[in-house]
């Protein structure tokens, strides 16, 4: 993301997460520290990857509360 690649990003964060056991909060970690970068630097990538990252934390959110478990 930082090196103006999005889509790399999003590549590698579905990987990150369909290989590792990912909580919401541990997103959610990610999202605030995102936000905080974002504020500082106002960085177009940063904003799309944060977009894209709360949308899918708002998936998993819901996935979790019918399935009940994590990632």
């Amino acid at each position: 993301m930082l090196m103006g690649n999005l889509n790399i990003a999003i590549s590698e964060i579905n990987y990150f997460v369909e290989t590792y056991s990912v909580t919401p909060s541990q997103i959610y970690a990610t999202l605030r520290q995102l936000k905080l970068y974002i504020h500082f630097t106002h960085e177009k990538n940063a904003i799309e990857f944060y977009q894209y990252l709360r949308d899918f934390y708002e998936f998993i959110q819901k996935s979790k509360k019918s399935n009940n478990e994590t990632l």
